[in-house]
């Protein structure tokens, strides 16, 4: 089974200095925006201001402040958090699912028109809303993504979790990115859309941010929602959201179950597995995985294991409050 990259990235120039990885929006001591390493609730083992100096230099201003430090031990610090955050053990659960695969070509038809987009003036960006029920496989495929585009593209990926998030993006961080990334890929992840939305600020920040020209040009926005009733139209209209893709776990065709079982347990899916209410019902990949570490750590079979998550789903139902606010 090929695990490769079948993504087709056209070449592309790096022309600021600002090393590309995942950030998030943040402040310091002496910047409003910065672009973090760690997110604000996180903590860093890393005994200096790791915004500032990531700041200064992508602006070329190298503190003196921080000549004694080691360089090298901060970024590979820095590299680990990265792996530990995107793994590197992704399953291509986009080959079997039709809007998923949908979606991969048209992010890849995009890359590869930036010439006719400049030449006609049309503004070289693209936003993507996957929606749909949780563990669908939509945040894995967008992470999975981000790591190519890094990979391949030097690209800047920046994840946006809160409406505080948005807000600093929007009133401080605009003008910075538009200085210091000319030229890069910009990925923005906004997970959630829904619960930046419920607030005023929130709204207003993302509006503001989609429609900023200070983003027009490449810029790829990638967000998702479990509940997409709860996004107000104007935040849809066409330029803001160009694409809307609901992603359903019935649209895995059959042999993503098989497959899947091959890449966790090393081996064929056993003939007798076949025609099980697991195969016939198709999991989606969070449930699927689930009904599988079951079943390796508790040494079951996996008709047992499906037998048991089904009794804990029925639980679920039966006992707990079923909450649409959020969906992580």
């Amino acid at each position: 089974m090929d695990q490769g990259s079948i993504l087709s990235f056209p070449l592309h120039t790096i022309s600021s200095q600002i090393p590309s990885g995942v950030y998030y929006p943040s402040q310091s001591r002496f910047e409003n925006f910065v672009l973090s390493r760690v997110s604000i609730s996180q903590s860093s083992n890393v005994e200096i201001d790791e915004d500032m100096f990531d700041l200064l230099e992508a602006l070329g201003e190298e503190p003196s402040r921080f000549d004694d430090l080691d360089i090298d031990y901060v970024r590979q610090l820095q590299k680990e958090q990265q792996n530990r955050y995107l793994s590197e053990n992704y399953f291509p659960t986009h080959q079997y699912h039709s809007t998923l695969n949908d979606i991969h070509q048209g992010i890849i038809n995009f890359l590869n028109n930036k010439e006719f987009y400049q030449r006609n003036n049309l503004g070289f960006k693209r936003s993507i809303l996957a929606w749909g029920s949780h563990g669908a496989g939509k945040s894995r495929y967008m992470e999975w993504l981000c790591k190519e585009f890094i990979d391949n593209l030097d690209a800047i990926i920046i994840r946006v979790g809160s409406s505080r998030d948005i807000q600093l993006l929007n009133d401080y961080g605009l003008l910075t990115l538009n200085r210091v990334v000319e030229d890069r890929l910009i990925v923005l992840v906004i997970e959630e859309v829904a619960s930046i939305v419920n607030s005023r600020d929130g709204h207003i920040s993302l509006l503001n941010v989609l429609d900023s020209s200070l983003l027009r040009d490449n810029l790829l926005v990638l967000s998702t929602t479990n509940t997409p009733h709860r996004i107000p139209e104007n935040v849809l209209r066409n330029q803001r959201v160009d694409v809307l893709a609901e992603i359903k776990a019935e649209d895995y065709n059959d042999q993503f179950p098989v497959d899947f079982y091959q890449f966790v347990f090393g081996e064929a899916m056993p003939k007798k597995y076949k025609s099980s209410e697991w195969v016939t019902q198709k999991l989606n990949p969070a449930d699927l995985k689930e009904l599988f570490l079951y079943a390796k750590i508790n040494s079951v079979s996996i008709d047992a294991s499906y037998e048991i998550i089904k009794q804990r789903n029925r639980t679920v139902e039966s006992n707990f409050q079923q909450s649409m606010s959020l969906g992580f």
